[in-house]
């Protein structure tokens, strides 16, 4: 719920924490970036995002970057430095973009253009494989931000709470 111009430097600020801590450990950490672009717009964010990408296998700090905006990427050296790439189901107008930047065939368009929820395609170095993700209903109830799922939750978790109508 933050103000949206706060948002970017809240993300920097606890992404360079990530970045410090990792720095000269030896215990494996993950860092991941919900939606590229809240950074990726800035200059500064930009900089930063790109280095982690580029730099954090050495100091045994994974990074997950996910977005919506994917014509981010084409100028990027984000995408020359990830292990593999998880596109899941797109609409036709990022179709040509996609294929500009991952080199997509025809048939793997196509699957992009029919797949369903949890569905992706799942490009590495030397495979392209189709894959589809699932979670457990616990995972889905700490990762939820469906505002049915949550008010239902929360009501489990406090019966009490409900408010009645005065008598």
């Amino acid at each position: 719920d933050l103000d949206p111009e706060l948002r970017p430097i809240a993300l920097f600020l606890i992404s360079n924490y990530v970045w410090t801590i990792s720095f000269g450990s030896r215990i494996p950490r993950q860092l991941i970036v919900d939606e590229l672009l809240s950074l990726y717009q800035y200059p500064e964010g930009k900089r930063f995002l790109e280095s982690i990408f580029q730099r954090a296998r050495k100091h045994f700090l994974g990074v997950t970057g996910m977005t919506q905006h994917p014509s981010l990427l084409r100028d990027s050296t984000i995408v020359s430095n990830c292990g593999y790439v998880a596109l899941m189901g797109q609409e036709a107008a990022s179709l040509d973009l996609l294929t500009d930047i991952f080199k997509l065939s025809k048939p793997e368009q196509q699957l992009l253009l029919t797949f369903g929820k949890g569905d992706a395609l799942l490009l590495t170095h030397e495979q392209r494989l189709c894959v589809h993700f699932a979670c457990s209903p616990l995972e889905y109830r700490y990762a939820t931000s469906n505002p049915v799922d949550l008010a239902r939750y929360a009501e489990e978790e406090h019966p009490l709470t409900q408010t009645k109508g005065a008598s």
